[in-house]
This record gives C-alpha cells, structure tokens and sequence, in this order.
C-alpha cells in the first residue's frame, strides 16, 4: 500500500511540474480543440451553432465541404467567445465558394448568417466562408440592418470571406457595423442591397478597418459599397467596382476617412442633390478624408463630381479633403468629372501630385466648385498635377501644374502605370516594359515629398498619379540608356554627379521624418 501510495505522489508531483514548465514558458496546458461540423456525415455536430456553444477559448469551428441552412445554421452568434469559425480551408477560393451558409431569410421569415453581439473582439474570426440569404427586416433599429452580417458593440475579424446575395432594409445589406472596431480583410462583397445605406458594409459609430477587399455590384441609398456615419473608416489596397447608389456610388462617408491604395471603377450614382451632391466613386459629406495613392476610372454621377464629390453645409466648419498621388481618368459628371466640391468660404479641396485626364464633361480640367447658399466659396488648390484643360475659376488656385497627355500605359484595360523610355511596370506579365515615350508626370510631383520605394533610377523626386511614390513607379528617363550602376552621389540617378544632385539633397536637409 506504501508503495503505490509512493507512486500516486509522484504521479502528481509530475503532473504538476509539467504544468509548472508550460507555464513558465507563457503556454497553456489546455490546447485549442478542433470542433468538426458536418450536416451530412460523420462529424462532432451537424450544426455551427452547437459547435459553437460547445467550444472553449482557442478552439476552431471546422466546417466541412456544403450548403448549411436551417436551424442552428443561421442567426449564428459567436457569444462572446474568442474562437475561430472556417472552413476546412480558408486560403482556397473554390473551398470557400463550396463552403456556404445560407440564411434562406425572407421578409415572412428574416434571418441573418452570423451575429456578433456580445463584445467580441478580433480574437473571435470568421475565416473562408461563403455567407449569403440574409435577409434583415424590422421595425426597429438596428434590427432592421445588418443582412449577412450583424456586428453590434463588437470587433470581430473577418477574413478571406465571400459575402453574397444578402439583404437588409435600413443599412448594411452584406455587413452591418455599430460600434466597436471590425476588422475586414481580403474578403469579396458583392451583390448586397440595404434600402437606406451601405449595400456592401454600413458603419455606424464604429472604427471599421477594411483591407484587401473587392466590393462590387452592391446597391443602396447612400454608399452602394460601403456607407459610413460618425465613424472612422480606414480602408486600403481595395477594389471597388460596379456599386450603384442615390450618393456615393462606390462609397458615402460621413465620417472620418483614410482611404488608400485603392481603385474605384464604374461606380455610378445617380441623384442630382443640392445639398449631398453626388459623387460616382466616392461621396464625402461633412467631415474630413485623406485619400492617396487611389485611382477613380469610368465612375459617373448625374450630379457633381464623377470621381469623387466633397460636399459640405454652412452649419459644418473646417473639413478639409486631401488627395496625394491619386489618377481621375474617363470619369463623367453633371460637373466636376473628376472631382467636385460643394460648400462655404471654409470648405477645402486640396490635390497633389494627381493626374486628371479625360474627363467629361472636357472643357476643362474637369475640376467644380460651388458654393452653399449664402456661406462664401470653397476653394480648391491643386499642386504639382496634370490637369486636362486650364482653370479660369476664381476659387481654384494651381501652382506648378501642366496640361499634357499623361501617357497612360493602357487605358482601354485600366492600365494607368504611365509609360517610360527607361522601364514601365507591366502588371499582366509583372516584368519592366521600354516604351517610346516618356510621360511628363515623372520626375514632376512636389519635390518636397519623398519617392518612397521607386525604384532607380528615379530622379529623386516623386511621380505623378496613383503610383508615384510606389514600387511600381515608372522609371526616370534622361535621353540616354538607363544607367546601370548606383554611383555614389548621384541623388537623380542620371549617372551624373553634379548640382543637380546637391540641390535636390538640400530640399531635403535636415528633415525630421518622424514627425
């Protein structure tokens, strides 16, 4: 008896010491479980929802290979918890695609796929699902918003999604946002409809983050793609296509916005406001954004500005709207195809480094401005640009600006890399082209701002348009083959050292880039 007394001790002894090491080393002797669903074979559940009670902090939902509808898979509410919900495998399109939850929700019988409604934060993820057949309608808000998707006072994550073919009657016909901070990535958000805003996503109050998403052919009131109000909205390396929307047909911000890295194409609105304006890509209303980096093609408005309109009331002072290296190109409008503002004496316009070309309606550069009632002028300044015709408005001041064919790569396919003698980036065969002509918008931004990673020889001064001050900026030409070598000194890489390279070395002297 002694003896297997002796043993239990030093069973437990050991227990505990192994618990003792992985403590010590931040693990955990409880390892995240994988939780299968199946609905039509062998599996832990046959429905998400139970798996979902079941699961434990850590732990993964896989859902295996079909269409999950019915009860149990809709209306799915994470409760609060920190685990993952996915498919067998989140990184595969035609998994994903074979990987559908489907509401089935109708005005008789409203349901949505999933809700988050108990404080999740990006712990709790949704990865690699097909969602669709949501369908939200109430007398009460924000019960009637939120089709596919219903965040409410939650961060959740969502990634590699596909959210398709769902409906809501206030906002947010695909993904409805209010309050906390959602993170969406990489996700495909197309064919949704919200009668009032947000076709794709609508954010109300939250801190949205949108990143690496194609959000296209959504449809709603204000904001086909994507609607904002009393927000901040962060949204980069992102394609919107073919939204259409009363405003903003692309996307409606009445929020704080930082949009970058993106392209708006072929979105259309189609309501000619006084007050709210337009705006065939994207429609600002009352609040401050900062765009760069962004192209605006093909977008139409029968109001004022195809590629983006500013609009702003006399009750509302100070919103400033910035663009940096942005491409307005074959855009239509009322007014302002490429950009247009509308507003009083503190309403602000600014551009720089942009290229504006072809533009209807033509007889200028395509720029507007207008003022609200009796408030005064906005004004518009535009830096450092290509512009499609000249300015004789009062209000729109230009300095050092042209009026040249920027020399786009290919714009029948949307290609508006501009062309170089001494290399263009080539997209399709992701190799470096010579072209017979050089554009004028290289070399040609504001000196004053920095190249970033362009690549050499880049004349050390930034580029004009949407990829000025990227990777894939065209290549400095200075009428001779390029050079071969990095030569010390040679700030332009012109294969000269000379005053040239000390002038644009003293524009920068003594910067302090952490500011």
């Amino acid at each position: 008896m002694a003896k297997a007394r002796t043993s239990r001790l030093w069973g437990t002894a050991f227990v505990f010491f192994v618990m003792l090491v992985l403590s010590s080393i931040g693990g955990s002797a409880a390892v995240g479980r994988i939780i299968y669903v199946d609905d039509d074979g062998p599996a832990d559940y046959n429905n998400i929802q139970a798996a979902i009670d079941d699961a434990n902090d850590g732990d993964t939902v896989e859902i295996q290979l079909g269409t999950y509808t019915g009860p149990g898979n809709r209306d799915i509410d994470f409760k609060g918890k920190p685990i993952t919900v996915q498919s067998t495998d989140p990184n595969d399109p035609d998994i994903v695609d074979a990987t559908m939850i489907d509401a089935n929700g109708t005005e008789a019988a409203p349901h949505r796929c999933f809700i988050f409604q108990n404080a999740e934060d990006q712990a709790s993820v949704l990865a690699g699902l097909s969602i669709t057949g949501g369908y939200s309608k109430s007398s009460k808000w924000p019960a009637d918003s939120g089709g596919g998707i219903h965040c409410f006072g939650s961060s959740p994550t969502i990634t590699k999604c596909v959210v398709r073919g769902n409906y809501a009657f206030e906002k947010g016909g695909g993904i409805l946002c209010v309050g906390g901070s959602p993170y969406i990535s990489s996700c495909s958000i197309r064919n949704n409809s919200a009668d009032y805003s947000g076709g794709g996503i609508s954010t109300y109050g939250s801190d949205l983050t949108v990143k690496r998403c194609t959000i296209r052919e959504n449809h709603s009131g204000f904001g086909g793609g994507v609607a904002g109000e009393d927000a901040d909205i962060n949204i980069s390396d992102s394609y919107f296509s073919d939204n259409i929307a009363g405003y903003g047909g692309g996307l409606w911000s009445r929020s704080g916005l930082t949009l970058s890295y993106s392209v708006f194409r072929a979105n259309q609105s189609y309501i000619d406001d006084p007050v709210l304006a337009g705006g065939g890509g994207v429609s600002i209303h009352n609040r401050s954004a900062k765009v760069d980096h962004c192209i605006f093609t093909a977008n139409s408005t029968q109001g004022l500005g195809g590629g983006l309109c500013f609009s702003k009331t006399c009750s509302d002072s100070g919103p400033q709207v910035e663009l940096t290296n942005c491409t307005f190109a074959y855009n239509g409008a009322r007014s302002g195809g490429a950009a247009a503002v509308r507003g009083s004496g503190s309403t602000r316009l600014d551009l720089r480094n942009c290229i504006i070309w072809a533009n209807e309606p033509n007889d200028s550069s395509s720029l507007y401005l207008e003022s609200f009632g009796m408030c005064g002028f906005p004004k518009i300044y535009v830096d450092s640009s290509i512009l499609q015709g000249p300015e004789n408005e009062q209000f729109i001041f230009t300095t050092n600006c042209s009026i040249s064919d920027p020399c786009f790569a290919d714009p029948n396919n949307s290609d508006y890399h501009v062309k170089s003698q001494a290399g263009r980036y080539d997209p399709n065969s992701t190799t470096w082209l010579i072209d017979d002509v050089t554009s004028p918008g290289i070399d040609a931004g504001n000196p004053m701002d920095p190249i970033g990673p362009e690549p050499f020889p880049n004349g050390g001064i930034v580029n004009m348009g949407a990829y000025g001050g990227t990777a894939e900026a065209s290549k400095s030409y200075f009428g001779k083959p390029p050079c071969e070598i990095i030569v010390a000194g040679d700030v332009n890489g012109d294969c000269e050292v000379n005053f040239l390279d000390f002038h644009l070395m003293a524009l920068h002297w003594c910067e302090d880039h952490n500011l």
